[in-house]
């Protein structure tokens, strides 16, 4: 008998982490009992293998003493069978003055309706883990709970273990972060390898409508499939794609809400795990809507001209280097008008400048409606213009417009303090050459402009444009 009970004991000696904890603690009270069976132990060893036993539970009970967690047993009854000490982290009760209470008394009714479901869970031989937050002290405390079924031989379920883990600080850091990325005006989101989102920040549910409870645990592409019609959600994939094979990737879209056009600046920025590979992607997208109004605004300040609405010199350039591309590759002549406002310094001596602004917004009116609308008309500085015609026919189709404007200007220009009479001065430059030089040319109109004021003003004159090579040669 007592090699029996010898062997009974031996079994006490098994390792945690080959059983599940739900186990190996009935494991063990189980082995115990039987080991102590007087019917298994001889009289003169028992003294011995009580206290073998004995320092087992002891160092068992310093073990489980120690840890920083909860762990408590119950039977079917719902009776504490087991505590350790750290109970007393959250209960006043010494764990001996709890053995054999009932847990709804513990809890009280509030409590134990809110684990109840976990409970029946794990009595139906279900291990289940979930948070919970109750208040300690008159302070929110988290944790962690795990309850796992004790099983008999037959596999029925005999007890349950519970093991509450307080992650009070680890909740409160991502309350606080949570509370953060709430009121930022951007949506953020973290997705893990498969695109399924794992949290999502308030900004993110509100423009989706939804909650945040349906938004975590969905799959990318399903969100995306909502929006169809959505060129801003179906060309997020790709970069998604990217981001998941370990690029950081930066893109805008444009959408439009409420027939308003927002624009969206997106961060993507890969997670990677300590070898190497991505365990998941952080999306922050910002609207950036007021900035780039904000941007287009400053474009417009930056290429018209504030008094005329015209382009200006910035983007006079601009057009002129378009235009002699497109030159180079048509092969079609272009022309460029320079003129100015006959005896502009003495309008604005005489009428003050006041005047002199009325009379350079009329004269930029009237030259927009002398030309042809794929011209573009620019001011350069004070009363100087100029006329970009491209496609020109010939020298001729240059009279036509200059003609047109010069008639334009006849007209007595109505002001504040009565009528004005203007003329105006032009000169032209014809290019036929597939290789024009912006700056060449408008010095070639310039020079025209100085031949019709020497021709005695309100007048025009045409210059041939001539390439440098051509020049040389």
């Amino acid at each position: 008998m007592a090699t029996v009970g010898r062997a009974d004991y031996n079994r006490c000696h098994f390792s945690a982490q080959e059983d599940r904890m739900g186990n190996w603690l009935g494991r063990w009270r189980r082995a115990l009992a039987k080991a102590l069976a007087p019917d298994m132990v001889e009289g003169s060893e028992l003294a011995a293998v009580q206290e073998q036993l004995a320092q087992s539970e002891r160092r068992f009970h310093a073990v489980t003493d120690n840890l920083p967690v909860i762990i408590t047993q119950f039977d079917l009854d719902g009776r504490f069978t087991f505590i350790n000490k750290y109970i007393g982290t959250v209960l006043p009760q010494r764990p001996e003055e709890l053995l054999g209470a009932k847990l709804r008394e513990i809890t009280g009714d509030a409590l134990y309706e809110s684990v109840s479901v976990h409970i029946d869970r794990a009595f139906q031989g279900h291990k289940v883990e979930f948070d919970i937050c109750f208040p300690v002290g008159g302070v929110d405390r988290y944790f962690t709970g795990i309850y796992s079924p004790e099983l008999d031989d037959t596999g029925a379920v005999v007890s349950v273990f519970a093991l509450w883990h307080d992650i009070t600080e680890r909740k409160q850091s991502e309350l606080r972060l949570r509370a953060i990325t709430d009121n930022l005006p951007a949506v953020i989101c973290y997705l893990d390898a498969e695109l399924k989102i794992e949290f999502a920040n308030a900004t993110f549910t509100s423009w989706l409508g939804k909650s945040a409870s349906t938004v975590v645990g969905c799959r990318l592409a399903d969100l995306v499939n909502e929006f169809p019609d959505s060129p801003a959600a179906q060309g997020l994939m790709p970069f998604m794609l990217r981001a998941l094979h370990g690029e950081r990737v930066e893109f805008e879209f444009t959408t439009f809400v409420d027939n308003h056009e927002r624009w969206l600046h997106y961060t993507v920025v890969p997670q990677f795990g300590q070898d190497g590979a991505v365990l998941g992607i952080l999306a922050l997208c910002a609207d950036v809507s007021e900035l780039k109004r904000v941007q287009r605004q400053l474009s417009e300040l930056a290429r018209f001209d504030e008094l005329t609405g015209l382009p200006n010199r910035y983007q006079f350039n601009e057009k002129m280097a378009e235009a002699v591309q497109r030159l180079a590759r048509a092969s079609q002549p272009m022309g460029l008008l320079f003129l100015d406002v006959d005896h502009f310094k003495q309008i604005n001596d005489t009428h003050g400048h006041a005047a002199g602004d009325e009379v350079l917004r009329e004269f930029a009116r009237r030259l927009l409606a002398s030309v042809r609308a794929t011209d573009t008309v620019a001011r350069l500085a004070g009363d100087e213009f100029v006329i970009v015609l491209e496609a020109v026919a010939d020298r001729a189709a240059m009279q036509r417009v200059a003609d047109k404007i010069l008639a334009a200007m006849l007209s007595p220009m109505l002001l504040p303090h009565g009528e004005l009479r203007i003329s105006s001065s032009i000169g032209g430059a014809f290019a036929e050459s597939s290789k024009v030089e912006p700056r060449l040319l408008l010095d070639c109109a310039d020079l025209a402009l100085y031949d019709a004021k020497r021709a005695g003003r309100g007048t025009y004159r045409l210059r041939d444009y001539a390439a440098p090579q051509e020049i040389t040669a």
